[in-house]
């Protein structure tokens, strides 16, 4: 088993719902969404570990703003706080 390196699920790679490699390391998702989530900050999945599912945060947090995001660089990660974001479909 392989872990979605976005949402934190254990994926069966024979069964990802998608894959992607970076830097020679092939990861495995259980969805696209979270494959689109990933590709689009590898690095801060990589040092930060999976945050759930996304689009879940702006209902963790209970206002939509996400303010863990300081590791130097001034990304915005909007796709945690899409409003028709429907999540990663792995639940």
């Amino acid at each position: 088993m392989a872990k979605d390196p976005v949402c934190g699920m254990e994926v069966n790679p024979s069964e990802a719902a998608a894959k992607t490699v970076y830097r020679g390391t092939i990861y495995y998702f259980c969805s696209p969404q979270c494959k689109t989530a990933f590709e689009k900050d590898p690095d801060y999945y990589l040092e930060h570990g999976p945050k759930g599912m996304p689009g879940m945060e702006e209902h963790e947090h209970g206002h939509g703003h996400h303010h863990e995001h300081h590791h130097g660089h001034h990304h915005e990660h909007h796709h945690h706080h899409h409003g028709d974001d429907e999540g990663c479909g792995c639940c």
